[in-house]
């Protein structure tokens, strides 16, 4: 790889980010800076048991124990860290362009559109997103991994495939959308032109141990776990992320349609459902999306405690924008 250009990437994610170093702790930090400190070196534990958010990430929690180590409660140190692996990550990903033969060109614009882009950046900046930025890294060095056993003998070929899973497995239980990796191996072959139905059946070994992570992580939960609906208690993974109410009451709050639980409308008022049918909420699916698109465009201008007129008072969506807590 070339080093002047890693240099340049790493000088230009600096400049981007280097303000955010300063800012205090927000949220969640609060929480996971409390629960590192805590651990003092009682790892096991974590790997035997679901976290009380439903969430089951003990590498990510391991990193969060040796980071306060050293960083203790100064936001300087830890979100230098952060920075620092999401350096690593920008890098990576330039490498992971180049060696799937990429121009320079478009590797470099590849890893300037990821270290920069104004979408995500609280990965980035906020300590919470710790377990995005880690579980990226091991993903990209999963697939680094990967490419690179594709193209060595079968004898230093296995040693570089079991490194990648590895990676993957790493990746898996520091947060759960790295279970995408073995389709993102599929993808790969697919996409270089040079696949076959051999190299194909070589990543049954990723899907097999992806599949036993899940498997595990369903016990411990006793199902899929991850956030549940604060008015149904059952998993939001499970649904379409729609609720609605098929009781709608003109002039209240409980007008409001729902998306998942724990969420606020565009007023700032908690969502609150009525549902009849005994209290079951109706989960709808294509007919949600529908309902949503034809929204009239003017909505986001409904004052408080008004329903606008244009919408069905009885099982319908009524779109308001909502946001998360």
């Amino acid at each position: 790889m070339d080093l002047v250009t890693a240099i340049g990437l790493m000088a230009l994610t600096i400049v981007a980010f280097w303000r955010t170093t300063h800012l205090y702790f927000l949220s969640d930090d609060f929480v996971l800076l409390k629960y590192a400190r805590s651990l003092h070196g009682a790892f096991w534990p974590l790997f035997t048991t679901g976290g009380g958010d439903g969430f089951f990430r003990p590498i990510g929690y391991i990193s969060l124990a040796f980071t306060s180590a050293y960083a203790g409660a100064s936001p300087v140190l830890w979100h230098a860290t952060a920075l620092a692996l999401h350096i690593t990550n920008t890098v990576l990903v330039y490498m992971l362009a180049a060696m799937l033969g990429r121009s320079q060109l478009a590797a470099i614009f590849a890893a300037v559109l990821f270290a920069i882009h104004g979408t995500r950046p609280e990965a980035a900046v906020w300590i919470a997103g710790r377990f995005d930025l880690l579980s990226t890294f091991f993903v990209l060095c999963g697939l680094l991994l990967f490419i690179r056993s594709q193209n060595e003998l079968a004898s230093v070929g296995y040693v570089y495939g079991f490194a990648s899973l590895a990676c993957m497995i790493l990746a898996i239980l520091t947060k759960e959308s790295a279970y995408v990796f073995p389709f993102l191996l599929v993808l790969l072959l697919v996409s270089d032109g040079h696949w076959s139905w051999r190299r194909l059946t070589g990543l049954i070994s990723f899907h097999l141990v992806a599949a036993a992570l899940f498997a595990y992580r369903w016990i411990l939960f006793g199902g899929i776990g991850g956030y549940r609906d604060v008015q149904t208690g059952e998993p939001q993974a499970l649904t379409l992320g729609v609720v609605v109410s098929d009781q709608l009451e003109p002039g209240t709050e409980q007008s409001v349609g729902c998306v998942g639980g724990g969420l606020r409308d565009i007023r700032g008022v908690p969502c609150r459902c009525t549902h009849g049918s005994g209290g079951t909420p109706v989960r709808v699916g294509i007919r949600a999306g529908i309902d949503i698109a034809a929204a009239p465009p003017s909505v986001d201008r409904v004052r408080p405690g008004k329903v606008p007129a244009s919408v069905p008072s009885v099982s319908r969506v009524l779109p308001y924008a909502v946001t998360r807590n």
